[in-house]
């Protein structure tokens, strides 16, 4: 859809090449994480942690599925697709697009903290092997277009700290983390806990948002129902799914409202990405239900927090800190019944096979919208976030 203005996507991918966890794993670690080939396919196989990582089938990416047609079967080579690697050709595809900007996220590392699970060291060498590598290959800021987002674990407060430091040094305009609750040295934590308010602090200072991009977290839960204890998004899941739709963003941001940590920290800025927004009027119900009900919370999961509340409107909180994408076929007219259109984003999840072809014609599903609106939503909103 032609637009007379250059959208700002919310969402788009690279595909990561072989290297992208192991250039700049430490040396001692190269017995934990490498590649073998299947002895009858030849298919190739990452091991991490002594267990092969399931998370996808081809996570070498060669063939590629093309974008956007719900077809995995139809494929094509990835160096036919040299902008799913490189940042030049991908801005080249942005201006055919009509892609002024973009956020810029993985697709094989949504899965990593799970495969790590409670190999917490482990995890912080993978999360800073990975960070060196993007920053090596797209930088995490290519010409004030392209928007890379640089991974964080969390597990350790200060080593994230140093690493915010290392990020915005080199340019960073936004984060990624996942959605949900923290494995920390001293068990789980909630991300809300007071002891990451240096790390929240530093991000709000630097008025860089948070990015929570839907990720593989919450099957150690459904799992119980199903067996499936780990996220394979190329398999039958479906009944996981129904349990896990919208449930880690739903809890993250409950906690980060409820305990408090956006009062503390009232300009940190979040935007969630791929998690669609049908749990958002539930949450938003809800937290207008307690605080009418004037309940303190307390934090259930292992954490220096014992009693916490927020101090103000916690809905008035949850809309200054936080921008929702919807998937475009979504009733995006009926959450603007919850949530102020000036927190709307659009993404198209270029170019995975479930994604827009074309990121623009997300415009079609807002033709209802009044233009300016939309301008909002396609471009404005998450402009703003990323020009700060």
């Amino acid at each position: 859809m032609q637009l007379d203005y250059g959208m700002v996507d919310a969402d788009n991918h690279y595909y990561e090449p072989t290297d992208a966890l192991t250039r700049y794993l430490p040396d001692q670690r190269r017995r934990d994480v490498y590649w073998v080939s299947e002895v009858d396919s030849g298919r190739k196989r990452l091991i991490i942690g002594s267990r092969v990582w399931e998370y996808l089938a081809n996570p070498t990416f060669d063939p590629i599925v093309k974008p956007g047609l719900l077809d995995r079967r139809n494929t094509e080579p990835i160096a036919n697709r040299p902008e799913y690697r490189d940042p030049a050709k991908r801005v080249a595809r942005f201006d055919e697009q009509g892609i002024d900007r973009s956020l810029m996220f993985p697709t094989l590392m949504n899965g990593l903290g799970e495969i790590v699970g409670s190999n917490l060291a482990l995890h912080v060498d993978l999360v800073w092997s990975f960070n060196q590598w993007l920053a090596d290959d797209w930088g995490f800021n290519y010409e004030n277009r392209i928007f890379s987002a640089p991974l964080f674990a969390l597990t350790d407060p200060q080593q994230s700290v140093e690493m915010l430091e290392w990020a915005l040094d080199r340019g960073a305009r936004a984060i990624l983390v996942a959605a949900g609750p923290i494995r920390s040295e001293v068990g789980w934590r909630s991300p809300a806990d007071p002891v990451y308010d240096p790390f929240w602090a530093r991000l709000a200072e630097a008025k860089v948002p948070a990015c929570i991009h839907a990720a593989a977290q919450y099957n150690r839960h459904s799992g119980e129902y199903t067996g499936h204890f780990e996220q394979r998004p190329m398999e039958d899941q479906t009944l996981d799914a129904i349990m896990n739709s919208g449930r880690a963003v739903t809890d993250f941001f409950a906690a980060m409202v409820w305990q408090g940590a956006f009062t503390r920290h009232p300009d940190l800025r979040f935007v969630s990405i791929e998690n669609k927004s049908s749990w958002l009027p539930n949450l938003v119900s809800r937290l207008q239900e307690f605080q009418a009900k004037r309940y303190g919370a307390q934090n259930f999961i292992r954490s220096s927090i014992d009693h916490s509340k927020t101090t103000e409107d916690p809905v008035e909180a949850f809309h200054r800190c936080v921008f929702v994408t919807p998937h475009w076929d979504e009733d995006i007219q009926a959450l603007l019944e919850f949530q102020p259109v000036e927190r709307i984003t659009a993404g198209s999840d270029y170019p995975h096979y479930d994604g827009l072809v074309e990121p623009t014609d997300y415009a079609k599903y807002l033709d209802w919208m009044k233009p300016e609106d939309q301008r909002k939503v396609m471009r404005d909103n998450l402009g703003s976030l990323l020009a700060s």
